[in-house]
C-alpha cells in the first residue's frame, strides 16, 4: 500500500467485513480486504483497487485514522484540504461508496484531526450528530461544527456552528466524546476539545474546554456546562478513563493527555507534561 510518498493514517479495522481502513497523505480512504478477495479475483489479504477520493492536495491531507462504525457500516473522516481551499468532514460506507463530503471551513494550512459521535448517535444514528473542529467561514479561527444525519446517512450540510473555540489561526486536538452515567442526576455526554493558542479573553494560549452536549450544541464557549483549563500549546488526543462514581471517588472519572509545548511539571521546567484531570470541572 503506497500514497505517493505521503504518509498513511493508522489502520482501522471492521469486525464485520474483516476489512482495513487507512487513510493516505494525497486525500485517499483505501481498504484491505483480510478475509474475501478485491477485485479482480485478488486472494486476501490485498488491497482493494476500490477506494474514496476526497480530492485533496497538500501534505498530509488525511491526518487521523477513519472512525468506523460497524453496526452502520459506515465510516468517518476529516480532511484538511479538499482541493478547493476547505476542510471537510466524510462518510462513506465500509464499501467505500456513497461518499458525503460536509465544508467545515476554509484551509488555513493547519492540520485537521479526528471528529467525534455524540452519545445520541449511539442510541439512534437519526438524533445524533457528528462534532468536528473546522475553521471559520472566513478560515481564521479553530471552529466546532455538528453535522446531523438521515437515517445512518451524514446530511450534506452542518446543523450547528461554527463556534469559534480561538481567536486565531491554529488548530485543534481530535475531538473527544465520552457518556458518563454517574455526572449530575441523570448522566452527561461529555466532550472534548483542545486549541493551541488564543483560548480567551482571560487565557492567551492553549486551552482545553469540556462541553456538556447532552442537550446538544453548545450555545457559548462559557457559561453553564462549559469547563477551560489553560494548557500550554494545547493538546495531544485525549483518552478518557472509566466512570467511576465521583461522589464516593472524586478522581475516578478522568481524562489524559500531554502538552505540545514545553512548561514546567512539578517544578521541573524545559519539557511536556502528562497531565490527568477530571472528566467533571478539569480538575
Amino acid at each position: 500500500l503506497t500514497s505517493n510518498g505521503k504518509i498513511l493514517t493508522s489502520p482501522v479495522l471492521d469486525s464485520v467485513t474483516h476489512r482495513l481502513f487507512i487513510g493516505t497523505g494525497d486525500g485517499l480512504i483505501k481498504m484491505v480486504r483480510l478475509s474475501e478477495s478485491c477485485t479482480g479475483a485478488v486472494s486476501p489479504p490485498c488491497v482493494d483497487s476500490t477506494a474514496a477520493d476526497l480530492n485533496s492536495t497538500g501534505s498530509h491531507s488525511i491526518i487521523d485514522p477513519p472512525i468506523v462504525d460497524s453496526t452502520n457500516q459506515t465510516i468517518f473522516i476529516t480532511v484538511n484540504d479538499d482541493g478547493a481551499q476547505h476542510a471537510l468532514a466524510a462518510q462513506a460506507t465500509t464499501s467505500l461508496g456513497r461518499l458525503v463530503t460536509v465544508q467545515v471551513g476554509k484551509n488555513t494550512g493547519q492540520p485537521a484531526h479526528a471528529g467525534t459521535l455524540d452519545n445520541a448517535y449511539f442510541t439512534s444514528p437519526s438524533s445524533g450528530h457528528f462534532y468536528v473542529c473546522g475553521t471559520s467561514v472566513s478560515g481564521a479561527d479553530p471552529s466546532l461544527y455538528s453535522i446531523g444525519f438521515t437515517g445512518s446517512t451524514m446530511k450534506n450540510s452542518t446543523d450547528n456552528g461554527p463556534l469559534a473555540l480561538s481567536g486565531t489561526s491554529n488548530s485543534c486536538s481530535p475531538v473527544t466524546e465520552f457518556f458518563n452515567p454517574n455526572i449530575g442526576s441523570g448522566g452527561a455526554d461529555m466532550l472534548f476539545v483542545a486549541v493551541e493558542n488564543a483560548c480567551s479573553a482571560t487565557i492567551s494560549g492553549g486551552c482545553m474546554r469540556a462541553f456538556d452536549i447532552t442537550s446538544g450544541f453548545p450555545a457559548s464557549t462559557t457559561g453553564p456546562g462549559v469547563s477551560t483549563v489553560a494548557e500550554t500549546g494545547g493538546t495531544s488526543g485525549i483518552v478518557v478513563d472509566n466512570v467511576g462514581n465521583t461522589t464516593t471517588f472524586q478522581q475516578a472519572s478522568s481524562l489524559y493527555f500531554s502538552n505540545l509545548a514545553n512548561t514546567t511539571c512539578n517544578g521541573i521546567a524545559g519539557g511536556a507534561c502528562a497531565i490527568k484531570l477530571t472528566q467533571s470541572g478539569l480538575q
